[in-house]
């Protein structure tokens, strides 16, 4: 969904060597505020993280996850 809503995947960087998940979060609602009342889980590397998760590693995988439904 946030991929099809903004055309494509997006790049966010950061000058701080540590970040945490809810700066990522923070970030993509400052660039793209029609997602600013939604909320996002993130996923490191394929696995659901805490929004006070410390990213160290530029090379990790960050995921975006908009609220689903299902059953």
């Amino acid at each position: 969904m946030l991929r099809e809503s903004i055309g494509s995947s997006c790049w966010l960087e950061f000058t701080e060597p540590k970040i945490t998940c809810e700066d990522v979060v923070f970030a993509f609602k400052e660039n793209f505020p029609m997602f600013s009342h939604s909320p996002l889980r993130v996923a490191l590397n394929h696995t659901f993280a805490n929004n006070t998760d410390v990213i160290e590693n530029a090379s990790v995988h960050i995921a975006l996850i908009p609220p689903v439904s299902g059953g």
